[in-house]
């Protein structure tokens, strides 16, 4: 059987894994330039994942917003932008590609493979991807976001729908 595409997921694949230490280091300055509570600020955001992978949440902001609500922290917009620009400089700096990755896209299009991407992530990933070097070498813009399928893998249905390929696992 000859294949047609390859569907890569994006942490771990394309792009490191960032770092335990380094994810608890971003979320204590976001709560610093929120003036809220370090550890419920961090707790309610790990606690927040799966309605930000989802689409629950028009915004980044928005994500940040609720939880200052619930934390009873009065924020002006201000430091909800200055704590949204913090994880998106974060998450910007963990969407460079790995030192083969865009060496491996590039090659498998000149193999003539259909490329994709699906991987759960919040909805700010997929604009910043977009940004790197490796957008350019995927044929398939296949990227589960938030905004575009509100489930999390494993979501065949998704890569079916996605690529109009069959898929066999």
């Amino acid at each position: 059987m000859k294949y047609q595409a390859v569907v890569f997921d994006l942490f771990g694949t394309l792009v490191d894994q960032f770092y335990k230490a380094e994810h608890e280091s971003l979320l204590s300055e976001m709560a610093m330039a929120l003036a809220a509570p370090q550890r419920d600020f961090a707790y309610q955001w790990v606690g927040t994942y799966d309605q930000r992978a989802t689409g629950a949440f028009p915004s980044l902001e928005a994500n940040i917003e609720q939880i200052c609500r619930s934390l009873h922290v009065n924020v002006k917009a201000a430091q909800i932008s200055e704590a949204a620009r913090r994880m998106l400089d974060f998450t910007r700096q963990t969407l460079l590609p790995r030192p083969d990755a865009v060496e491996t896209l590039a090659e498998l299009r000149v193999l003539g493979y259909k490329i994709g991407l699906i991987s759960n992530c919040s909805s700010v990933v997929p604009d910043l991807w977009r940004e790197t070097p490796s957008w350019a070498l995927l044929k398939l813009a296949c990227m589960r976001s938030s905004f575009e399928h509100p489930t999390k893998m494993p979501m065949l249905r998704v890569m079916r729908n996605g690529t109009g390929l069959r898929f066999q696992h």
